[in-house]
This record gives C-alpha cells, structure tokens and sequence, in this order.
C-alpha cells in the first residue's frame, strides 16, 4: 500500500522527530476553513485529508487514510526558511508500517533528518527541497509548489538528486459555472524512476494528484476519472518523446566524432566541474544489440531460471532496425557509447552504475564498464560508494567501515577479478539479519542460480 500510495504521488516530501508514537487523539485537528481533499479510486473514497496554514505561518496537515484495512492517521508541521524551502518538519502518528514519526530540520548551516528507515545530515549550502519518507499529502503541495515558483522549474533535494516538472496539458473541471476553472499538468521527473504526473490550479497551486489512489478537492471528487483519462493521453505522448532519448543515439553515435571539439569540450567541461554521469549502459546495450528472440547480455546467465512468461518478454529483443538502418549500425552505435564511457572515465568523471530495470542487470552494467576500461574495483565503486557520494552520503554507507551502515552480500567467487561471480550470491545479510540468496530466488520466482 505504501507503494501504491508513493508510485501515486511523491507521497512524501517531508521529515519527523518523535520519541514516541503520538496517538490518533493528539493528532492535529484541522480547522472548519481547512483545505479538504478525498483520497479516492474507482473503488470509493478511502480517506480524508486537510491542510492549512496556522497563525504564525507554519503549514499544517491530517490525513486519515484506510485502503483495504490499512490505516494511516498523520500529521505534519512544517516551517520554511528564508529561502522559502523547508527548515523544519515534524510527521506523526502511524501508518500499516507502523510508527510514522519522522522530523527534518536546518541548523548552523547543516540539515538533518530521521525517518522511520533512515538518518542523515549533510552541509545546507544552496536552496534544496527535503523530500521525506512519508506524511500526509501536502507535503507533496508544498513541493510542486515550489518547483513551479523556481524560473527553471527545477528544485534541488535532500537527501539527494534534483527534480525538473514540464507542464504537459490542461484541462477544465468543475460541475458548475461556480467550480468551473483550468487545471495544469505537470510531469515531475527526479523522484520516482519514471515522471509523476501532478495537476495545479492556474496560479501555480497544488490541485490533486492520481494514479490509481488519488487526492482530488472535495468539490471536485467527481473528476477523478477525467484527470486519469487526460494524464494517460499525455503522458503517453510523453514518453513517445522520451523514447527519442534511446532511438536518437542509436541511428547517430555512431557517426560521432569523440575527438571533435563538441565531444572533447563536453567530457573536459564534466571533468573539470566533477559532473556525475548516471550513463544506464545496460538499457542502451539491450535496445542495440540483440535481434527479436535473442537475450541481452544481461539476461542470458539467467536463462532458464527465469519464470518461463518473465524470459519470453526479455526476448523481445531490441529496436527493430528501421529502413534506413540495420543492426549493425546499431551496434555500431553502442561500441561507440563504450568508447565515450571509456573517454568519460580516463577524463576522471565520476560514473554512477544504474539500470532502467528490474535490478538482475546491474551485474551485467558493472561488466560494461569494466569492458570500458574500469578495473573491477573501479565498477564497483560505480555501484557503491560514488552514489553514496552523489547523495552525500557517504560518511554513513557506501563502503565497509566501522561505524557505517550496509547490507552485505556472500559470493562463490571472486568479484575483485570476477565480476560475474556477482550473481552468485549464496548469503546476504539485510539490516543486520542473514539470508540464503537461494530462498530468496525461489521466493522471486526463479527456479535455480544464474550461470
């Protein structure tokens, strides 16, 4: 439910600091001129939520939650800054995880945070938006209201990353002359692993946000199926736009020149301002690289282990080749994606080991960067303690080290010569609790250990 509701919204965007679980009776009470939203799916309404701004200028927000026998009862303060982004916030109460308490603060230059699953501090330099674990949904207001206030449209985030929002469409609601206004859709990418679509009203306000659950104002509950139908049209037209993303470098890397002044300028401008790149090799290599009916490279150990519809649909292959191009030049394009990652790492950039995928293929992205000239060490740094770094933090994961936190995984193997004995975990420990990784295959669906 918590992802249902997360995948939803960016359900979060703000912090807690409670000893104790505060009871539903000395929870927030909201005011007769609060702000009402209805939680509602096409099932009916699963919840109430409020939101208002007390005397003193602080945001305030209940929300009482049940989908399916799963209860949340929360509320949340929280204080901007001289910069208009928050200083502090406070969570309470509960939801089907349990306690919900968590709490965010900036103080002597440093901001901090607890969650019900993390901690972190990191130097508050620049303007940035703590996005939190949980909370109510106006934390999620507060957060599409500032990036739509910022000229740019993007807002830097604790604990990490930046978040961009393009307005896609708009549309009119309202059952009467009295209701009847325009909305705005906007897609926010940067905090979920593909864009959140979010609706405002015309004067940059939050208006309601749906994916399946959606909070919509009471007066406009009914149009809970017109937003779904818009947003699913634009945002299709949307991704259509970013599959552009993977087919442009396809049909033209390969033609590029790595040593002309475009290229160069690029990769010693990244090395020069220490730009991380996120570069996904793998979800590029699957879309070049193997004709219809043929397993990526990073699919193929797992061949056979697989749920048999699971290996049918990774079988799909890549692009089929337009008129004007075959495979080859696809594949000519990926090695020349290799060689800019092997430029991009001999100029010193930081990489980052990513995958656009459901997390087998991470193995299979380290073995691409090791065949960009990474030693084996170097990839899983990529995987490890450069993220940590990007995030700032560092000083608590990322490595093994007394006094940090991390999961830790078992080998046959050796993964320093090896990469590929990466996937032959035999035991993980997870927050201190020891695992057999074959349990956990057959728990997923597989029937044995990849090759």
């Amino acid at each position: 439910m918590r992802q249902l509701m997360a995948s939803c919204c960016l359900l979060s965007v703000f912090p807690a600091i409670s000893p104790a679980e505060v009871s539903v009776s000395d929870l927030a009470k909201p005011p007769a001129n609060a702000r009402h939203f209805i939680i509602e799916s096409t099932g009916g309404k699963h919840g109430d939520s409020w939101s208002w701004t007390s005397a003193n200028g602080v945001r305030m927000s209940r929300e009482s939650l049940n989908l399916r026998g799963q209860v949340g009862e929360t509320d949340y303060s929280g204080a901007a800054g001289s910069d208009q982004m928050p200083a502090s916030i406070t969570i309470r109460g509960k939801t089907p995880e349990g306690d919900a308490a968590e709490n965010f603060n900036i103080a002597s230059g440093s901001a901090q945070w607890r969650s019900p699953v993390d901690t972190g501090k990191t130097a508050y330099v620049n303007p940035a938006f703590y996005t939190s674990q949980g909370g109510p949904i106006d934390a999620t207001a507060w957060f599409l209201e500032r990036i739509l206030a910022s000229r740019d449209k993007s807002l830097n985030l604790l604990p990490g990353g930046k978040a961009h929002a393009v307005k896609l469409t708009n549309l009119q609601v309202g059952s009467n002359e009295a209701l009847k206004k325009t909305i705005n859709l906007w897609a926010v990418s940067g905090i979920s692993i593909s864009p959140t679509p979010m609706w405002a009203d015309a004067n940059d306000r939050f208006f309601a946000i749906t994916a399946g659950l959606g909070w919509l104002p009471d007066a406009y509950a009914s149009e809970q199926q017109r937003l779904e139908k818009t947003q699913a049209s634009a945002m299709a037209e949307q991704t259509a736009k970013l599959a552009m993303r993977f087919e442009g470098p396809g049909r033209y890397a390969k033609d590029v020149d790595l040593d002309a002044a475009p290229m160069k300028t690029l990769v010693d401008t990244m090395a020069k301002k220490h730009i991380y790149s996120d570069a996904t090799m793998v979800a590029f290599e699957s879309l070049y690289v193997p004709e219809n009916g043929d397993l990526s490279p990073a699919y193929a150990p797992f061949v056979g282990t697989l749920p048999p519809v699971t290996e049918r649909g990774f079988r799909t292959g890549g692009f089929a080749a337009p008129k004007d191009l075959t495979r080859a030049d696809y594949r000519a394009s990926w090695a020349k994606r290799v060689k800019l990652l092997y430029r991009m790492h001999q100029a010193g950039i930081p990489i980052i080991a990513d995958t656009d995928g459901s997390g087998i293929e991470i193995v299979r992205e380290l073995e691409i960067c090791n065949q960009a000239g990474f030693t084996p060490a170097q990839a899983l740094e990529a995987a490890t303690i450069l993220p940590a770094k990007l995030v700032g933090m560092d000083t608590h994961t990322g490595s093994i080290k007394g006094g940090k936190s991390a999961d830790l995984a078992l080998t046959e193997g050796d993964p320093s010569t090896r990469l590929s004995d990466l996937r032959q975990t035999r035991i993980v420990m997870l927050r201190g609790r020891l695992l057999d990784a074959d349990a956990l295959r057959t728990a997923a669906g597989f029937s044995g250990r990849p090759k």
